[in-house]
């Protein structure tokens, strides 16, 4: 997924990885529109009360978060990219 969103690579948008946000960690981070994308592993179905607490706080701090499976993006990184453009979209055409 990295080698798809660095170096502006969707939209001329910069994305930064494992970025420190309000004391979390997230996957993937572009700053001039607040969206916080996640890739969700496995590990995730045991967390998913966690994961919405803590979306939860990224969101009442005016953050957009977009969870992606990780097999999804394994799979369709094409597809995924398009999901993450259209989270683009929608936030700068707000």
């Amino acid at each position: 997924m990295w080698a798809a969103v660095k170096g502006k690579r969707i939209d001329g948008y910069k994305f930064r990885r494992q970025q420190l946000i309000l004391g979390f960690i997230v996957d993937f981070f572009n700053a001039d529109t607040g969206l916080i994308v996640e890739v969700d592993g496995g590990v995730h179905e045991e967390t998913i009360e966690y994961d919405r607490e803590r979306d939860a706080v990224f969101e009442s701090a005016g953050f957009t978060i977009l969870r992606l499976k990780n097999g999804f993006v394994l799979e369709q990184v094409e597809e995924a990219v398009e999901q993450i453009r259209h989270e683009l979209k929608k936030l700068t055409d707000q």
